[in-house]
């Protein structure tokens, strides 16, 4: 017999497992309990069990409540315990990122009445150090000083990153506005008390006194702030010592496009052009990056302050799928990937040019720059590769050049997005 006719039959199990016989002999044991008992027995578990479960999860809900509460509590107190920074004569240079907190604006702008009236909670920062990423809204800094018996109380603040659109300061002490000073790409270095390559401003501080200096930061780009104080001696050789490395790398950029364009007038050859163009957005990003073209090349020009960063950039990633196209086309790089550099360089040609119509943002630029940019090196590998196995010495000289600059491309991209340390190395990359 199977089991499933077995099952079948009520009751026909127990008449196949026992006969008549000794059916009548079997009797449930004196303490089983009846079906009714065993219902409410089984009833009362769940009840009790339910009410096990409901107190558990009042008990986890207060223990989450009080964690985050902890939590709450600590980032309040790790935010409101700010350490002042000292500043003392016999260290001429001091690195404010680690003393940095924190506020980023809401829906409007808010003034330093507000934040003297109403403070809000400043936080530390969540991104790498000496930069915010892309942000658009207005960041508000706060810092205490604290100017010892072994300073004069002269220092100089210094952003040395000159493409931020506004930087307010504001000095105050013992809750009252000492002094207050805006500083931006985007105003005339006539209109700046120091006209220095950087934004900077000049302090002039009581010895044994408490300070808070309150910066606003407002830009369409990224928010880089490699932010120091410096004695005046340090900060003017440090500029000198900068204002000299600019010259001699455009120098250097400038003998390659001269080089390039006389080349191309003369022989007719079209691969020098495409480098002009290459060395050239490389150029122009470079001078509007460190300051140097508004000082000697466009002051005041707010059009090309707010977009030469994004088309520089634009105008390096076009000649650079020109010019490894042109070099590598033929038995290097095959008829689709010489179509796909084509559709490359137009994508950032046409890209720059509705950057330039204002039709899109310096964000989306960014995007496009971050998905082209690295591009180039990585469709001409193939054919490179192809070059130095033959042992050309050309396509060890291009794998060298686009390993130097795909790192340095993703390095920028980097710093800009908030994920990488902006320090002297990462931002000359």
């Amino acid at each position: 017999t199977s089991t499933g006719s077995c099952a079948g039959r009520k009751g026909g199990c127990l008449n196949w497992v026992h006969p008549p016989d000794e059916r009548a002999r079997i009797r449930p044991p004196p303490y089983a309990p009846s079906g009714r008992m065993r219902s409410d027995t089984t009833r009362h578990m769940r009840s009790a069990s339910h009410a096990l479960i409901n107190l558990l999860r009042v008990v986890v809900l207060a223990i989450v409540m009080t964690g985050c509460g902890s939590l709450g509590v600590m980032a309040q107190a790790q935010a409101s315990a700010q350490a002042p920074v000292a500043l003392d004569d016999r260290n001429p240079l001091v690195d404010l990122w680690p003393q940095v907190r924190i506020w980023a604006e809401t829906d409007q702008a808010t003034g330093i009445a507000e934040i003297l009236r109403d403070p809000p909670l400043f936080e530390v920062p969540g991104t790498a150090a000496r930069t915010l990423g892309m942000r658009e809204e207005g960041i508000w800094l706060r810092l205490p000083i604290t100017v010892t018996a072994q300073s004069n109380g002269i220092w100089v603040l210094d952003i040395d990153y000159p493409v931020i659109n506004q930087v307010d300061m504001y000095l105050v002490s013992a809750g009252q506005l000492v002094t207050q000073e805006r500083v931006g790409n985007l105003a005339t270095l006539r209109a700046r008390a120091i006209r220095s390559r950087s934004l900077s401003f000049g302090l002039t501080m009581t010895p044994g006194t408490e300070y808070v200096l309150y910066l606003r930061v407002q830009n369409t780009g990224a928010l880089i702030l490699p932010i120091t104080l410096s004695k005046p001696a340090e900060f003017l050789e440090r500029a000198l010592a900068e204002q000299m490395l600019q010259g001699v790398l455009f120098g250097l950029g400038m003998c390659l496009l001269v080089y390039s364009l006389s080349q191309w007038l003369m022989l007719r050859e079209p691969l020098f052009a495409k480098y002009a163009l290459l060395i050239s957005g490389s150029i122009l990003f470079c001078l509007l990056q460190f300051g140097v073209g508004a000082q000697f090349l466009w002051p005041g020009n707010r059009w090309i302050e707010l977009h030469m960063g994004g088309l520089s950039a634009l105008i390096a990633a076009t000649g650079s799928f020109l010019f490894i196209e042109q070099v590598l086309v033929g038995q290097d790089m095959g008829p689709r990937l010489s179509r796909l550099m084509k559709i490359g360089a137009a994508l950032t040609t046409v890209s720059a040019i509705v950057y330039a119509l204002d039709l899109i943002s310096v964000l989306q630029v960014t995007l496009i720059v971050s998905t082209l940019g690295l591009a180039p090196s990585l469709l001409g590998l193939p054919g490179a590769l192809q070059r130095a196995r033959r042992g050309d010495p050309v396509g060890y000289s291009f794998l060298l050049a686009w390993l130097v600059y795909a790192v340095s491309t993703w390095v920028l991209i980097e710093v800009i997005k908030g994920r990488m340390d902006a320090n002297f190395w990462t931002l000359h990359s």
